[in-house]
């Protein structure tokens, strides 16, 4: 059912572009080239937080918790973001669109990936060497046992779903 669904929704976009305009094709690209600028610095911090500031240990339930140890915020991700978002515009290069002074001044060369990656790495790293990263992986190992558990107990009832 899925895949009838897909190819039913691509087949009607593909036909409604091809009626759409007549430069379909330059302001979809446009549209993918933004997209992918919102996504640069969010890779940079995403990829920090897990290899190098919590090497893969996180309190799942804590997650879900707008009191708990994550908070309801992220204001280190969120300033490392905004941060090397504004840092990497100079560099945007979508045409007809915005071209930044820096792109244009090097005839148009779009480098803002290598301007928002590092930069929002390194500003979410110095925003996070203050955190007890000790008792967030303590307390994520205890979770870890107590989710483990009650998955047992879940396959162990009667009617249980099993894979």
């Amino acid at each position: 059912m899925r895949i009838v669904t897909v190819a039913i929704t691509a087949s009607i976009s593909g036909v409604l572009s091809l009626y759409a305009s007549s430069n379909f094709a330059v302001f979809f690209a446009d549209f993918l080239l933004l997209v992918l600028y919102f996504f640069i610095p969010w890779t940079a911090i995403n990829l920090t937080d897990y290899f190098i500031v919590r090497k893969g240990h996180y309190a799942i339930t804590e997650i879900f918790k707008p009191n708990g140890i994550y908070g309801r915020w992220g204001w280190a991700g969120i300033t490392a973001y905004l941060v090397a978002f504004a840092c990497m515009t100079p560099f945007f290069d979508i045409s007809g669109f915005y071209v930044g002074f820096a792109s244009q001044s090097m005839g148009g060369v779009d480098v803002a990936l290598f301007v928002g990656l590092p930069i929002g790495a390194l500003l979410y790293w110095l925003f996070t060497r203050n955190l007890d990263v000790a008792a967030e992986q303590l307390l994520a190992e205890e979770q870890a046992d107590a989710l483990e558990l009650a998955s047992q107990e879940q396959e162990d009832l009667p009617g249980a779903l099993v894979d």
